[in-house]
């Protein structure tokens, strides 16, 4: 089975929104998907997981978040990871996530699982 997820929207600093509270809401959101992920063989998360080109305590929740994975994931890019035409800000997170863990896998191009029989078409490549 094959959980999909996107539009996390990781952003802090939000007017009125105390950046403690917004990291405990991203931590139990983070905890209900690992939930679901032992119910599945593979995670796709489709975009949109950041609001904009991330600080540093957004990328903190997001390592946290991959350092925990357990099953095989996949991370494409969205409108909002772009930076310019074709280009994403995630190829720059591509080898640190992998070091993090080796289940992760952020893709930046055309992916293609013929096992499964999909293919991802990235926002960069539209």
């Amino acid at each position: 089975m094959i959980l999909f997820t996107a539009d996390w929207h990781i952003k802090l600093g939000q007017k009125n929104v105390p950046v403690s509270w917004a990291c405990a809401r991203y931590k139990l959101f983070f905890d209900q998907v690992k939930t679901l992920e032992s119910k599945c063989d593979l995670h796709i998360i489709g975009g949109d997981l950041f609001d904009r080109v991330p600080s540093m305590d957004e990328l903190t929740l997001y390592f946290d978040f991959v350092e925990g994975v357990q099953i095989p994931t996949i991370i494409y890019d969205g409108n909002h990871e772009a930076t310019r035409k074709n280009k994403t800000f995630f190829s720059n997170l591509k080898r640190a996530t992998q070091q993090v863990n080796k289940l992760v896998q952020v893709i930046d191009d055309t992916y293609v699982d013929a096992e499964r029989g999909f293919t991802i078409l990235p926002y960069c490549e539209l």
